[in-house]
């Protein structure tokens, strides 16, 4: 199978659980007319991953959960590793910062929104959840997990590569082009983070570090 089959495979592995957690909050909204509709988009995102797990383990080769999480290559991670890691996260993290106040680089509505909807101790919860567990999760078990090994037959920086131009248009959320660069330079880091350490397990905590400091931020 060519490698279009599997970009493909992997935009409809991403969005079905989320169109399917869409409706099932649009339907409960409809009932339950106490719950603000600025923060549905996050609990779709939040009860997405009910739906995401069953759909990644029917793709995922294996017969059985160990046969899966082998092939996606999360495996136990070394602590000394992880500081290193979240270091370099820091560090790029405040670069980003530095750019932005530098050049004077307007921040996105959507990430403004966002800062709004946490007021109330259960908005902080879903939003939190949301962005800084379940969103690098899938993100990562899809792309640089699930794809990532199906498209190993290409060699690995453009496979790296062409990974972060997929992981940056997926965020249409976005308005603004030096946004799309900086998620994009994100991409790469974790794709290579992924690659040094054949360990999905280090790309998704780095990409957790990393949301985790840019939602602190706008506290």
């Amino acid at each position: 199978m060519n490698i279009f089959f599997y970009l493909v495979a992997s935009f409809f592995i991403f969005f079905i659980p989320t169109l399917l957690a869409e409706v099932t909050v649009r339907i409960i909204s409809s009932y339950y007319n106490r719950l603000s509709l600025d923060l549905l988009p996050y609990l779709s995102i939040s009860i997405s991953i009910i739906f995401f797990i069953p759909i990644l383990f029917t793709v995922t080769p294996g017969r059985g959960c160990k046969e899966k999480v082998k092939f996606l290559e999360l495996r136990k991670v070394i602590f000394f590793n992880l500081l290193c890691l979240f270091f370099v996260v820091v560090c790029l993290w405040l670069f980003f910062g530095y750019v932005d106040d530098y050049f004077l680089l307007e921040g996105e509505w959507f990430m403004s929104e966002a800062a709004t909807l946490t007021s109330g101790a259960a908005s902080l919860a879903i939003l939190l959840f949301a962005a800084c567990v379940v969103a690098p999760l899938i993100e990562e078990l899809v792309f640089r997990g699930w794809l990532y090994k199906k498209i190993e037959f290409i060699q690995p920086h453009i496979r790296i590569s062409v990974i972060a131009i997929i992981f940056s248009l997926l965020h249409w959320q976005y308005e603004h082009f030096h946004t799309f660069i900086s998620i994009f330079l994100v991409g790469m880091l974790l794709g290579y983070i992924r690659l040094i350490f054949n360990n999905l397990s280090y790309a998704v905590l780095a990409h957790v570090a990393y949301n985790l400091f840019t939602f602190v931020a706008l506290l």
